[in-house]
C-alpha cells in the first residue's frame, strides 16, 4: 500500500510539472502557452491505483477488527470487547456494523474509472479518461477508509486496556496515549458515533503518524 501511495503521489507530481495538459504560464512575459493534449489518462489511472490500495487497506483493517470481535480468534478477549454483563451488552458489535458496511461499500466502489470512456461530441472526444470522476471516486473510499481505520483503533484501545496497555511497546504506547487524551474506555453501551468522528479528525490531522515520532 505504501509503495503504491508513493506511485500515485510521483505520477500526481510528474502531471503536475509537465505540459501535456497543463499551461506554461510564463510571468516574465505575459505569456501562457497551451499544447492542447487535454487528457488525463495518467491521473485516471493513478486514481484507480489509489482506490485499489486505499480498498486493500480497509479490508486489512476489517479482518483485524473481527479478530478483536470474535472470541475464538482474539486470543482471550471478551466477546466484542464487552468486559461485563456478556451476553446482555453488546459491547462494540455496533461499530463493526459500520465498518463491515463501509469496507463492502469500498469493494464495490472499485470497478476501475479510467476505463469507462464514452464518445461525445460527435466523436470528437472519441477516448476521455475520467480523471476528475476517478479521482472524486478516490476520495469517497478514502472518506470510507477512515471512519473503518477509526474503528480498528477505537478497538485497540479497548483491547489494550483489557490486557493491559503497560506491554505496549515504545511507540504504540505512544499512539496509544495520544487516541486515551479524548477516547474512553467503553465499559458501558453507549453511541460511538461521536466518539468516531473524533478519531477520524485524528487520523484526518496526521496525529497517528505524529505519535510516533520521538
Amino acid at each position: 500500500i505504501r509503495d503504491a501511495v508513493d506511485y500515485v503521489k510521483c505520477v500526481v507530481e510528474n502531471e503536475l510539472n509537465s505540459s501535456n495538459d497543463n499551461p506554461l504560464v510564463i510571468p516574465k512575459h505575459n505569456d501562457v502557452y497551451h499544447n492542447g493534449h487535454f487528457h488525463g489518462q495518467y491521473i485516471a489511472m493513478a486514481m484507480d491505483h489509489l482506490s485499489i490500495a486505499l480498498v486493500t487497506l480497509s479490508n486489512l483493517s476489517d479482518r483485524r477488527i473481527d479478530r478483536f470481535m470474535d472470541k475464538n480468534n482474539s486470543n482471550g478477549l471478551p466477546p466484542f470487547l464487552c468486559v461485563s454483563d456478556q451476553g446482555i451488552r453488546l459491547g462494540l458489535m455496533g461499530g463493526q456494523f459500520m465498518s463491515a458496511s463501509l469496507a463492502s461499500e469500498n469493494r464495490s466502489l472499485c470497478m476501475p474509472v479510467s476505463i469507462q470512456s464514452l464518445p461525445s461530441t460527435a466523436d470528437f472526444q472519441d477516448i476521455v479518461s475520467l480523471g476528475l470522476v476517478a479521482a472524486r471516486r478516490a476520495q469517497e473510499i478514502f472518506n470510507n477508509t477512515i471512519y473503518v481505520i477509526s474503528f480498528e483503533l477505537l478497538c485497540a484501545c479497548q483491547a489494550a486496556d483489557i490486557r493491559g496497555a503497560d506491554k505496549l511497546g515504545t511507540h504504540t504506547a505512544m499512539l496509544y496515549n495520544s487516541v486515551r487524551s479524548f477516547l474512553p474506555f467503553f465499559d458501558k453501551d453507549e453511541s460511538l458515533t461521536s466518539y468516531l468522528e473524533d478519531v477520524a479528525n485524528f487520523i484526518r490531522n496526521g496525529m497517528v503518524c505524529s505519535s510516533g515520532d520521538d
